[in-house]
Parts: structure tokens; C-alpha cells; sequence
């Protein structure tokens, strides 16, 4: 009877889960099919993925197409969706349908295309001297308010929220670069700087760092500072040994 009793555990759990949920198999456009068992028959709400990007799309019957800035999401637990508004819960993925909950919200979707929507280049805008100023305040202040390091390491939660912000910055300079705002080159260098700077950082050298690396870390593990304050403040950079 328990050997009967696994099996039928192993069967469902299996059917829950006929696809590892990873950026992989999320990949293309699932359409919002049900809510909390409400059919969504004439809408078409989407979740589409791409990488590690997240995006929520309307596709309307006279051809307009409206797209939500993306988000960044990382898998936890193999099964959780970490997003800037909360936590996604997978509990079913398969080739076709997935099943998930997010803030009490059951959603019911079914995979309409491998392919997401990208959203034209808008034409390059000219900035203003008032938007570049307010830009450059906006980035000083950043980079000079922060808060008193935290008393101890925290460094899986300090690390994940800095990989966060980086991943979320190149995010935003790509959604920058489609509308205008900077160019290819432009992108590509700030892009580059924050990958680098990502790669940088990891749990293994915050558990094991001393002296003003310590101190950078300490200062990311208060939840209220940032990646460019405790870089600034702490010099730190990406030549210092792990």
C-alpha cells in the first residue's frame, strides 16, 4: 500500500511539474486563460518571458499592442518567481499550461507563442539641459545618501538585492535605449559596467572579506542603502581580490 501510496505522489508530482520551472521553459507568451476560476475569454492578458525579464502585455482586437515596463524575476526554491511586486507560485508547468498564484490571486495560463512582443525603437530623442541636470542630481544623490552600515553580515539577502538593482539597471537602460533616450554605444558601455561590477560581487567573497570590502559589504547588508552609494563611499571596485 505505500509503495502504491508513492507512486501516486510520484505520478502527480510529475504531472504538476512536466517541465523544471527555468528561464528555459517559461520562455514566449502565456495568455492569462482564468483568475481565481474566472474565465478570461474576451480579453487577451498575457505574461511573456524572456531571459530573466518578465513583462505583462495586452493584445487588443483592433491590433494595439500595450506593454507594461518589464521586471526582472529570479527563481527561488524551484518553483517561486521573485518579482519587484512580489512572489510568484508556480504549481503547474507543462508545455502548454501553467498554473500559478501571486498576492492570493490564482491564475490559470496557456501558452500562445514562443515568441514575446518587443516593442519598436521609438527615433532618437534630443534631451534637454533641464532633464539632463535633474538626471545628474538625481544620480549625485544616489550615489551620496545612504545609511550606517548594518552591525553584521547579511550576505545571501545583500548580495541577491545588489544583483537585483544591477539587473534592474541594465533593464532600464535597455527600456531607455527603445525609446530614444540614449544610443546603441551608450548602452552597451553602461551595460557593460554593470555586468562587470555584478560579476564582482558574490557571497562567497562577502563571507570572506576584510577591511574596507568588509565594510562595502556591511554597508549593503542595511536594506536601505544601495549599490552605488556603498561603491562610492568604500572605492570599491572590481580589481580587489575576492
Amino acid at each position: 500500500m505505500l509503495k502504491i501510496a508513492v507512486a501516486i505522489l510520484v505520478l502527480l508530482a510529475n504531472q504538476a511539474y512536466a517541465l523544471e520551472v527555468s528561464e528555459r521553459s517559461l520562455k514566449g507568451s502565456w495568455k492569462i486563460v482564468s483568475y481565481n476560476g474566472n474565465p478570461s475569454d474576451d480579453e487577451d492578458d498575457r505574461w511573456e518571458f524572456s531571459g530573466n525579464h518578465m513583462s505583462q502585455v495586452t493584445y487588443f482586437a483592433n491590433g494595439k499592442i500595450r506593454s507594461m515596463s518589464p521586471s526582472v524575476f529570479y527563481i527561488t526554491n524551484g518553483h517561486f518567481l521573485e518579482i519587484d511586486s512580489g512572489v510568484v507560485n508556480i504549481s503547474q508547468l507543462d508545455e502548454q499550461v501553467m498554473k500559478a498564484t501571486v498576492i492570493g490571486i490564482d491564475f490559470v495560463f496557456r501558452k500562445v507563442s514562443d515568441e514575446v512582443y518587443v516593442k519598436p525603437r521609438a527615433k532618437e530623442k534630443a534631451v534637454s539641459e533641464e532633464a539632463t541636470a535633474m538626471a545628474s542630481g538625481m544620480a549625485k544623490a544616489l550615489f551620496e545618501n545612504g545609511e550606517e552600515n548594518a552591525k553584521e553580515l547579511s550576505c545571501p539577502k545583500a548580495v541577491k538585492d545588489t544583483w537585483r538593482f544591477l539587473d534592474q539597471s541594465v533593464l532600464q537602460g535597455e527600456v531607455n535605449f527603445n525609446d530614444g533616450y540614449i544610443t546603441k554605444q551608450e548602452l552597451a558601455d553602461a551595460s557593460k559596467k554593470f555586468k562587470t561590477l555584478r560579476d564582482a560581487i558574490d557571497v562567497k567573497s562577502c563571507e570572506s572579506s576584510q577591511g574596507d570590502t568588509k565594510n562595502f559589504y556591511l554597508c549593503l547588508s542595511n536594506p536601505k542603502n544601495i549599490i552605488l552609494y556603498c561603491a562610492n563611499k568604500y572605492t570599491f571596485n572590481v580589481s580587489q581580490p575576492k
